[in-house]
């Protein structure tokens, strides 16, 4: 029962580049954004690059006395280059899964596929606030698990080189899995598998046919779709108290209540306090 040889983290990678230029959410920054703020070529997912100037909720005290930045100031830089991104039409999230590869017949679920297969554990915690947040998302978001079709890391390099990995994965919907299920298993890539422990199928929509129903959402300025990103995402903690207490202790050790009210700034340390807590990648898409 060998699990996938590479880790999340390197599949995530490829997995984001790819879905970026399936979205066209990328745009060349001028040179004073790129000479100031060490933006490349590329936006495609804004937490990541706000990071060069948000550094300061990982070593706050240790970096403001280097750089001399307050929050306030961090803010308003934030905002700055807020103005300069695109307009987004819908989120996504996505929580990125290592399947372990089953090819032996005394496999736990191997009467459901009769075939060699791919399983993952569904975490209960991390379920509960994900599913919440495609019935509170006014139709701007969806949540899906991605997981490979591969388990070997010379087949994770192959579709990284051609741009395959997004076609050799495994989408499934985080809505139409019941809270309950423990297990998710799949046979191929595609958006078809089974949810265990009652087996249910399911079947999500594919990836590409959610990008474009999304598409016709209107789109919002970066700030506006970033602050009511952040607030579906607390919205959804608060299904019960476990998960809500879970989110709460992930917003304090992101200092989040130091951070200026109704500011790009602090929807972004929330989403990204989102994605710590939920193991969960945001995205935001045009």
């Amino acid at each position: 029962m060998p699990i996938a040889q590479f880790k999340e983290k390197p599949y995530e990678k490829y997995f984001g580049h790819e879905l970026a230029r399936i979205a066209t959410a990328s745009f060349s920054p001028d040179q004073c954004d790129e000479f100031h703020f060490g933006f490349d070529e590329a936006f495609m997912l804004p937490v990541e690059y706000f990071e060069v100037i948000s550094f300061y909720r990982r070593h706050r005290r240790k970096r403001l006395l280097e750089l001399g930045y307050t929050i306030q100031e961090l803010s308003h830089i934030c905002d700055a280059i807020a103005k300069n991104a695109p307009d987004f039409r819908f989120n996504l999230f996505v929580q990125y899964k290592r399947p372990k590869y089953l090819s032996q017949a005394n496999a736990t679920h191997w009467s459901h596929w009769n075939k060699p297969h791919y399983r993952y554990e569904i975490t209960p915690h991390q379920h509960k606030a994900l599913e919440e947040i495609n019935s509170i998302s006014s139709n701007r978001a969806d949540v899906v698990y991605a997981s490979p079709a591969f388990w070997k890391n010379e087949d994770l390099w192959k579709h990284g080189k051609n741009n395959t990995v997004v076609d050799n994965s495994n989408i499934a919907n985080a809505a139409l899995i019941k809270h309950g299920h423990k297990h998710f298993t799949y046979g191929d890539q595609g958006s078809f598998g089974k949810a265990h422990s009652e087996v249910e199928e399911i079947q999500s929509s594919p990836i590409r046919i959610m990008l474009e129903r999304l598409r016709s959402n209107e789109p919002l300025p970066f700030s506006d779709h970033i602050k009511h990103a952040a607030k579906v995402a607390i919205q959804s903690t608060k299904v019960d108290r476990k998960t809500s207490a879970y989110f709460e202790l992930a917003l304090r050790a992101y200092e989040i209540n130091e951070l200026p009210h109704d500011t790009v700034i602090r929807a972004l340390a929330t989403l990204e306090a989102f994605s710590t807590a939920f193991d969960t990648s945001y995205w935001a898409l045009s």
